[in-house]
């Protein structure tokens, strides 16, 4: 999911509304070291000072565009430079000099800093204001001084290009298999209508779809969202519900837990007691599951048939 991940999330408006006032003479500029566990009252203060403005996340891609208009969206340029500045010195305790409309220009314009460093600026930015600063200095433009949130603006939009890249790489492998799989014509169809960063099933994310459009290797995530479509697909199908189990990666998880067949008792084990009950009591004839072959990077699909008593596998 792309986000503002680094950042301390806001907690909703009541509770900061029933926390004590901060005590800005209490704590910045008096040499304290941020602590490991802040007062919430000092947790709020950060963040929101760290967190994105809703007016620069609404200039930029919304995650329910559809992928094809998300590939051909212009974003900055990722900066790849291996020397940078400490983060520590990339603070000031003077003001921001540009104001939220100069800053999304400058956001739109500059090329994004090396995602390391952005991630040290995330790492020190509480110290940094709990240090009295005031503001961001990106060393390649000195004389402009940034809100503290640009920090968090620029790993956002690191992780969009990174996204737009991957939809991009996607895109063009179901392009070249047009024409010859119907899947691949029927795939390039639905990526005109599919957000690029949006919910699915499985609990997954679509971005994670772009993995599964390619010659890379298939995340567990994706495999369940794969399994779970399956399996609605089972579901539907009176004739195939009555006799087939299709289960997620977490039977193979509970089986590989056994080391012995102690192991596999019912107290134990109630998820494998609970589909041993449904295989037994509801006349299933098949299972089948998934599982990685570890040692050649793969995965597997098995076919456990209980009438003929055999275990079956492919690629």
């Amino acid at each position: 999911m792309v986000a503002d991940l680094n950042v301390v999330e806001i907690l909703d408006s009541d509770e900061e509304d029933q926390l004590p006032p901060f005590n800005a003479r209490e704590w910045i500029g008096k040499n304290k070291k941020y602590p490991r566990h802040p007062p919430r009252e000092l947790e709020f203060y950060c963040a929101r000072q760290l967190r994105i403005p809703q007016e620069i996340k609404n200039a930029f891609p919304n995650q329910a565009l559809n992928v094809a208009a998300f590939s051909r969206t212009a974003l900055p340029a990722k900066s790849y430079a291996l020397v940078f500045p400490a983060a520590e010195t990339c603070f000031s305790r003077l003001t921001p000099s540009m104001d939220i409309d100069q800053t999304l220009e400058s956001l739109k314009t500059r090329p994004l800093p090396p995602i390391k460093l952005v991630d040290e600026l995330n790492q020190a930015a509480r110290q940094a204001i709990l240090d009295g600063n005031l503001s961001v200095v990106d060393s390649r433009f000195p004389s402009t001084r940034l809100s503290f949130w640009v920090i968090a603006t620029w790993r956002w939009l690191i992780d969009m290009v990174d996204a737009r890249e991957e939809w991009k790489a996607a895109r063009d492998w179901v392009d070249r298999r047009r024409g010859a799989l119907v899947a691949a014509d029927e795939a390039a169809q639905r990526l005109l209508t599919l957000g690029w960063d949006v919910q699915l099933a499985a609990g997954e994310r679509s971005l994670q779809f772009a993995r599964a459009i390619s010659d890379r290797m298939v995340t567990d995530g994706m495999m369940d969202i794969m399994i779970t479509v399956l399996e609605k697909r089972i579901s539907a199908t009176r004739r195939l519900a009555s006799r087939i189990i299709l289960v997620q990666r977490a039977f193979m998880i509970e089986i590989l837990k056994a080391e012995r067949a102690e192991d596999l008792k019912d107290a134990k084990r109630p998820y494998l007691t609970a589909l041993e009950r449904k295989v037994k009591e509801g006349g299933v004839s098949e299972l089948w599951f998934t599982a990685l072959w570890e040692e050649q990077i793969h995965w597997l699909a098995f076919k456990c048939d209980f009438t003929a008593l055999t275990l079956s596998y492919g690629k």
